[in-house]
C-alpha cells in the first residue's frame, strides 16, 4: 500500500513538472512575432475571415490560432 501511494505522489510530481513546462513554452507569444489581433467571427456557423460554416463542412469546431494563450491571429475549423 505504502508502494501505491508512493507511485502516485511520484506521478503527481511529474504531470505538475510537465504542465509548467508546457504552460511556460505557451505563454510566449513573441515566438509567433508581430501581427494584427483578430476580431472577427470565431464561431462554429461563422468561422474566421472567409465566415467559413465548419459544421457543414465536416469539422466539430472553430479555434483561434496561433495559441489561445496569445492574441489571435484568426480562427480556423479544427476536429481536434
Amino acid at each position: 500500500m505504502h508502494f501505491n501511494i508512493f507511485l502516485t505522489l511520484v506521478a503527481s510530481v511529474f504531470t505538475l513538472a510537465e504542465a509548467s513546462v508546457l504552460v511556460a513554452e505557451r505563454a510566449d507569444c513573441s515566438v509567433y512575432g508581430d501581427y494584427p489581433e483578430y476580431t472577427g467571427p470565431c464561431e462554429l456557423t461563422n468561422c474566421g475571415a472567409k465566415g467559413t460554416n465548419c459544421d457543414a463542412t465536416g469539422w466539430s469546431g472553430c479555434v483561434v490560432y496561433p495559441s489561445f494563450d496569445c492574441p489571435a491571429q484568426g480562427c480556423t475549423c479544427t476536429d481536434y
